[in-house]
């Protein structure tokens, strides 16, 4: 069941739904530390929102694809988040996440992805987790995988679909 709900949330944010549209309410953005350097937007791949009856749904790749790195749902207000990705075979079943130097792992649990021939990966979180709120502060977090670490920048403009997420979560 929770990976009929990744996979309805993925849909939503790659397909590009504005079923009962996006809430256009102003946020209040964060000004960027300017010790920490931010890593260069990706041709390609941003950050992508989506709110819909409820349930918001953040994910970083490429548009109208099923080709992302990490996804994060919410149910609007929950306080809580859910983390998901594919991982390969033999990949480390977790999320290592990092954003200015605020580092967090989160333990995962995995089924079979109906996408690849590795594992779904989720995990639950509390959405005022340190890293989290430094995520929504830059704009960017790092992915670790094994060795590789993957950083996952919002392009200009972009920043904003982040700290709505942060705010529609709770």
């Amino acid at each position: 069941m929770r990976i009929l709900i990744t996979l309805a949330g993925l849909g939503l944010i790659l397909g590009g739904c504005t079923a009962g549209g996006v809430d256009d309410a102003p946020t209040r953005l964060r000004p960027i530390d300017a010790r920490v350097a931010s890593p260069n937007p990706i041709p390609g791949r941003d950050w992508h929102l989506v709110q819909h009856r409820g349930q918001s749904s953040l994910a970083f790749g490429v548009a109208e694809s099923d080709d992302l790195d990490l996804g994060l749902t919410c149910h609007d207000g929950s306080g809580r988040v859910t983390l998901f990705r594919d991982a390969a075979p033999g990949e480390p079943a977790g999320f290592q996440l990092d954003a200015g130097g605020e580092a967090q792992h989160f333990d995962a649990e995995g089924e079979l992805s109906p996408l690849t021939d590795g594992l779904s990966l989720h995990a639950e979180a509390d959405v005022a987790s340190p890293v989290f709120r430094r995520f929504r502060d830059l704009g960017w977090v790092t992915l670790q995988v094994a060795d590789e670490r993957h950083s996952l920048p919002a392009h200009p403009g972009s920043e904003e679909r982040i700290d709505r997420f942060f705010a529609a979560c709770g």
